[in-house]
């Protein structure tokens, strides 16, 4: 008899023990809005969910990337929209050059204002984005690409690599294009490439020697061209970007709800749910209050 009394005891209050573990686990899924709080909670869901983390702080991570990219394609761009517009002056600059009209102080005007546009160019060629880095300096980007020499003359210092970012799985994309290839490398017609500035040079020398610059005036349209081209590179990289950016911000929102249906917990169902422990708690409680006066009363009797 006492052991049977004895397994009672035990088993109610393993009931109620119970019960209360389950109230305070529904408790604390309500205040939290999680109904995943650790894996023995529903250990499928629970690695699904852990699974679906991953996955969202992956897409975060590219969202940052395309965020960045976005930024030194864009300052790219203008950039090379500035350069197209140098490059088409020192272009006008070259057609007048041609003329046999000039004078001396004529083609020497004209070439210190080509010079003037060649510090330029490499002024806006040494580009820094928002975190400080050179745009066109491939690989090197933590110092100036373009440096000017005494005698006005620009070397290129950086190298020929193309900075990428990844913005989905398996997907990069480049940032930048280098200095090397945007300012180095001007196919000229009939010519073997050669860069903006020694053009540019060649155009100063002949007008301070009073001679023509009709032969530069090709080379420099041809200038145009190439900055033009990069430039439309440029934004066809801007584009897509934005393109997989709406494809992964569609995953995004995907995630965020499969997670949401895992991990979230149903208020309405969640509250009944407690209501319902708390009661059974409750009468549980009663019933082994009771039980426990009735059976002293018999062992006092």
């Amino acid at each position: 008899m006492q052991v049977s009394t004895k397994q009672f005891y035990r088993a109610q209050l393993e009931n109620l023990s119970r019960l209360q573990q389950q109230s305070g686990e529904i408790q604390a899924q309500i205040s939290s809005g999680k109904r995943l709080l650790a894996p023995s909670d529903d250990p499928t869901s629970y690695s699904r969910a852990t699974s679906l983390e991953g996955r969202r702080t992956e897409l975060e991570q590219f969202s940052r990337n395309m965020n960045a990219a976005a930024l030194r394609l864009s300052l790219e761009e203008n950039t090379l929209s500035q350069a197209t517009a140098i490059a088409t002056r020192m272009k006008e600059l070259a057609i007048q050059g041609a003329s046999d009209a000039l004078g001396t102080a004529d083609r020497t005007a004209i070439a210190t204002e080509l010079q003037e546009l060649v510090g330029q160019m490499a002024g806006i060629a040494n580009a820094i984005d928002g975190n400080g880095e050179y745009v066109f300096g491939g690989f090197k980007s933590n110092e100036p690409p373009f440096v000017i020499d005494a005698n006005g003359n620009v070397d290129y210092v950086g190298d020929d690599g193309r900075r990428e970012v990844e913005i989905a799985d398996g997907i990069t994309i480049a940032t930048a294009s280098s200095g090397a290839e945007t300012f180095m490398r001007i196919p000229r017609p009939g010519n073997v490439p050669a860069s903006i500035f020694d053009i540019a040079a060649v155009a100063i020398v002949k007008l301070r020697e009073g001679w023509s610059t009709r032969d530069e005036i090709g080379s420099i349209h041809a200038a145009v061209d190439h900055f033009t081209t990069y430039q439309t590179i440029s934004g066809s990289r801007l584009g897509k970007l934005e393109a997989q950016r709406s494809s992964n911000d569609a995953a995004a929102l995907q995630t965020e709800a499969t997670l949401s249906a895992l991990q979230d917990t149903d208020l309405a169902k969640a509250v009944t749910e407690l209501k319902q422990k708390l009661n059974a708690q409750e009468a549980a409680q009663a019933s082994f209050v009771k039980i426990t006066e009735a059976t002293l009363f018999n062992y006092l009797r």
